[in-house]
């Protein structure tokens, strides 16, 4: 039976029969690999990973189609696959880190990609993760190489200043601006930064600059806010502990509408950022990106390999059943992919105070 090389470095790779993920001795990259239970099957995989580490996209992608055929359970058939439909390959980066560069434009709507649908399929617990850290690195790839670019060829401007809220008595005591950090409130035993996310006359919006806390999003049966746990617990005990009661008071009650769906509107004094509302209100997916407190579970954590970032929910509104939207440890956006009881997503707590 052929040997299976790292795709990193090209160092054999000795996993596990049962194994579907497995670490390089030589570079210690950990990685996805098809499962070793027979030897033909690893064969035509060596041959298809030769071929797409030589840029012979054309046969790889047959004989992926040919592990397929015979091996229609097996996630690093599709994954294969995916690779080859975006010409994607192995490179270095100016630090002479590895990286997944696509040499086709990947759409934002990848992940509803036939192909890694059946990846995340087929996938064992262990893979799924690492398949989709591959789709956010494949991403932020082709993201820094376009804004690098852009960056390039644009004429240098000076930032635009950050709006300016009026103070009001009752509220924060201060001026606020656009991106500003500052303190308020605790949470076990440290003081909570917050982002000003935007400004309005008298108010503005915060989230947490970091993420407090690692939990599930509901212990439902349905991604809806209004009836999630998550929201529950934010508007109860983490109000709670987090604000003294005369801080709890500059907290503005915000109403939170979902379209077409009246019946789902909630009025909440902390919350989290909807899809459209993380997309809009930070400047580009760098901005997304979010470590935890010292005090959050970070080992519960699910991340990239390696990632010192975290994967953090966003607000639903049940349309997509126990499935529910989060920001990932690239600073993408992602729906409909993670299960609302997973706990291995962190919080970012989102206010409007009164300044």
């Amino acid at each position: 039976m052929a040997t299976l090389k790292c795709k990193l470095c090209g160092n054999e790779l000795l996993p596990g029969a049962a194994d579907t993920t497995c670490e390089c001795e030589k570079c210690g990259a950990n990685q996805t690999v098809p499962l070793a239970d027979i030897p033909s099957k690893i064969d035509l995989f060596v041959f298809a990973n030769d071929f797409l580490a030589r840029g012979d996209f054309a046969n790889a992608t047959n004989t992926f189609n040919s592990i397929k055929n015979i091996f229609p359970n097996e996630a690093e058939a599709y994954w294969g696959l995916l690779l080859c439909k975006y010409e994607v390959a192995y490179a270095k980066d100016a630090a002479g880190k590895t990286i997944l560069k696509p040499g086709k434009e990947i759409p934002v709507e990848i992940m509803e990609d036939p192909d890694f649908e059946k990846v995340l399929e087929c996938a064992s617990d262990e893979a799924r993760p690492l398949y989709v850290t591959e789709i956010m690195d494949m991403q932020l790839s082709q993201v820094a190489a376009a804004e690098a670019a852009a960056e390039e060829a644009a004429p240098k401007k000076e930032p635009l200043p950050g709006a300016i809220v009026p103070a009001k008595k009752g509220g924060i005591g201060k001026k606020l601006e656009a991106e500003e950090v500052i303190k308020f409130g605790s949470y076990r035993g440290e003081e909570i930064e917050w982002q000003t996310l935007k400004t309005e006359e008298g108010k503005a919006l915060l989230i947490s600059k970091y993420a407090l806390e690692v939990c599930s999003y509901s212990e439902g049966d349905s991604s809806d806010w209004k009836d999630s746990s998550l929201r529950k617990w934010l508007n109860e005990d983490f109000l709670k502990e987090a604000f003294t009661s005369e801080e709890q008071a500059i907290i503005e009650t915000a109403k939170l509408s979902v379209e077409d769906a009246p019946e789902k509107d909630t009025e909440d004094k902390v919350f989290l950022l909807s899809t459209s509302e993380a997309e809009n209100l930070f400047k580009n997916y760098k901005t997304r990106l979010c470590k935890t407190t010292k005090n959050a579970n970070f080992k519960k954590l699910r991340t990239a390999d390696s990632s010192e970032y975290c994967w953090w929910w966003l607000r639903a509104s049940g349309e997509n059943g126990v499935k529910a939207a989060f920001v990932s440890s690239g600073g993408f956006i992602v729906t409909r992919k993670y299960n609302i009881g997973s706990g291995k997503f962190a919080v970012r707590p989102c206010i409007w105070v009164r300044a």
